[in-house]
């Protein structure tokens, strides 16, 4: 089998449904995409903590210190 038609089958195999191949593309691209959310969430973090604001139970807040 030569490379081309190699590439051909590995690329119908991958978009079969139920199959292993298809299961494990599809869930590479979940992981993909749940790695990115991650990190666009650490950053958003990271920009309120810059400007003084907190996340306290999901909520957005001002950070006071009491003298």
């Amino acid at each position: 089998m030569d490379v081309t038609t190699l590439g051909a089958a590995l690329a119908i195999a991958k978009s079969i449904p139920d199959t292993a191949v298809g299961d494990c593309t599809a869930a590479a691209a979940r992981a993909e995409a749940a790695a990115e959310t991650v990190e666009q969430a650490a950053e958003s973090i990271e920009q309120f903590e810059e400007t003084g604001l907190i996340m306290v139970n999901g909520k957005l807040c001002v950070q006071v210190e009491r003298s």
